[in-house]
């Protein structure tokens, strides 16, 4: 395994240094920006105490983009569990000694690197309790350490969960564990942000602004959410809420428009498939799309000087933003093209064109 230690020394040392030098000063701007820059998780699925499918996956959600190649079988880690509360002490002991490998699987790290979802290689044993260990030898892309808890450099993150032996792999048919109706969804594998006009001459509240989707034809996307945020501060200012039974169409292009004033359902968008009244701001601003457990599937920025994180503690963008276009023109995703950049993915179109690639 590829270790670390000169690299959390010196950032064991530097927090005590700081931290030191801090004492009885009302701004603290360098330890501030040290610690918003640790990599913690945010999320997970299936949460702490929870269950899922023997054949479903594990998807985990980071605070801050991670260095890849500290992500290894011997840093996140799914064992099977047996004993009490001590016998799980002393797996977290194994795993952050190197003493002990968990499941085999697939390794996937996606969104920007800020997300990592782990397949087993074989289905999980139903009615057995599991855990995921994820040490401090995963590290965010400047090098820093995982630390969960606040104060204490270098800290696991730890979360545990029962395999009841429904539900399917990872990104395929699962039950929606945000409904207690039992419904099995198709939930769609790929899903982005594929176009967006945010600015258009006279009001942007008068039915003519939309947001596009473009993902695997089929999928279910009931209670999936795309939050308008301000950019200057990460507040989110409004979310548009997909509502149940929503079904991607057989071109891949969900049409979100806005409706117009004082007429509910009614916009100047042809052909969308959700009319929802929203009124994204001129920039800077970021727009996220969320899945139904709150997972970020995608977001783009736009503009200058647009924080890192939204105030849910997911990205404002990937990458680079694209800069802010001029009233009438929209942001495009190019072919399709997906590199978790930005500045790359999009370009700016004259001729807006909701409903088509």
């Amino acid at each position: 395994m590829r270790k670390y230690p000169s690299v959390i020394n010196k950032y064991v040392i530097a927090l005590i240094v700081i931290s030191a030098c801090s004492c009885g000063m009302s701004d603290r701007p360098e330890f501030d920006s040290l610690m918003d820059g640790l990599p913690r998780v945010v999320s997970i699925y299936p949460e702490d105490n929870g269950s899922m499918g023997a054949d479903e996956g594990i998807d985990v959600l980071f605070s801050v983009p991670l260095e890849p190649v500290t992500v290894t079988e011997e840093t996140f880690v799914v064992v099977a569990m047996d004993g009490d509360e001590q016998g799980r002490n002393e797996l977290v002991e194994e795993v952050e000694d190197g003493d002990l490998l968990g499941l085999d699987g697939e390794m996937s790290i996606i969104d920007n690197g800020t997300r990592v979802l782990f397949q087993p290689a074989s289905p999980l044993v139903a009615g057995k309790s599991y855990i995921v260990i994820v040490t401090s030898q995963v590290m965010s892309s400047e090098l820093l350490p995982l630390t969960q808890h606040p104060g204490m450099a270098g800290s696991s993150f730890v979360s545990s969960f029962k395999a009841d032996g429904s539900g399917a792999a990872l990104g395929g048919e699962t039950a929606d564990p945000s409904e207690g109706d039992g419904i099995v969804r198709n939930r769609p594998q790929k899903l982005v942000i594929n176009e967006v006009l945010y600015d258009v001459a006279g009001s942007d509240t008068d039915g003519d602004v939309f947001i596009e989707l473009y993902g695997d034809a089929g999928g279910d996307v009931t209670d999936y959410k795309i939050n308008l945020i301000n950019g200057d501060d990460g507040v989110i200012k409004d979310t548009i809420k997909i509502p149940a039974n929503m079904i991607i169409p057989d071109d891949g292009i969900l049409l979100i428009a806005d409706s117009k004033t004082g007429q509910s359902g009614v916009s100047n968008v042809s052909d969308a498939d959700l009319i929802d009244n929203h009124d994204p701001q001129n920039g800077p601003d970021c727009i996220q799309l969320v899945d139904h457990s709150d997972n970020l599937l995608d977001s783009i920025g736009y503009g200058e000087g647009i924080v890192a994180l939204a105030e849910n503690g997911l990205p404002c963008f990937e990458g680079m933003p694209p800069p802010k276009v001029s009233s009438g023109q929209s942001l495009s995703r190019f072919d399709a093209l997906d590199t978790d950049d930005n500045l790359t993915d999009f370009i700016v179109l004259d001729v807006t064109t909701p409903g088509d690639l």
